[in-house]
């Protein structure tokens, strides 16, 4: 049996959305003011197009329209363009509902506003990453180094605090944080956090 709604779910690159609507009505509008073409500023909009060059000698560098969108918004490309976006396989999704499922879909919690889309893609893969690293630590390491510090949303615990949870006291748990901590920076030369640091 068909359903009666179909929803679909598109990726944009929400830098350069805001860049371009908060200040023109339409990319058209946009285009025509400043001399872009429509076509590629769309396919960058909707992640068609990568905004690195693939071959040549300036291979792996910004496109000449990446810099110049940028240079006309007066920001950087990696700020315009971030390339964790761009590198995503899916970019659209859809999903079919009846009528008697739409109260219940328009009932869930939608995402907070103040965040962008890339910077939940980002905050989504760094976890990924993080959870693949920590699982190459104890139970125990895992539990110090979630509390130490605040992974998933919670907020840092002291190292007396944790003690007090598992059992030890805060040198042994300042112990097993160092460990850990030594753990993942062996990792990090393996694994893709290194991306992630500070």
């Amino acid at each position: 049996m068909k359903k009666e709604i179909r929803v679909e779910a598109r990726l944009r690159n929400n830098r350069l959305y805001h860049a371009i609507f908060d200040t023109y009505p339409s990319v058209a509008a946009f285009c025509k003011a400043s001399g872009f073409q429509q076509t590629v500023v769309g396919k960058l909009l909707n992640l068609k197009m990568r905004p690195l060059v693939k071959r040549g000698k300036q291979k792996g560098e910004y496109r000449k329209i990446c810099f110049d969108l940028a240079i006309c918004f007066n920001v950087l490309p990696e700020f315009l363009f971030p390339l964790s976006l761009y590198s995503l396989k899916k970019v659209a999704a859809a999903k079919e509902f009846s009528f008697s499922e739409l109260p219940g879909i328009l009932q869930a919690q939608l995402l907070p506003e103040s965040e962008a889309p890339d910077e939940i893609l980002a905050r989504k893969e760094l976890e990924v990453v993080m959870s693949r690293a920590l699982a190459d630590l104890s139970p125990q390491e895992e539990t110090v180094i979630r509390k130490s510090f605040g992974l998933e949303g919670r907020d840092e615990e002291t190292l007396e605090e944790i003690g007090d949870e598992i059992g030890v006291s805060h040198e042994r748990v300042r112990q097993i944080k160092e460990k850990s901590l030594r753990k993942l920076r062996h990792l990090e030369k393996d694994q893709d956090l290194k991306h992630y640091r500070k």
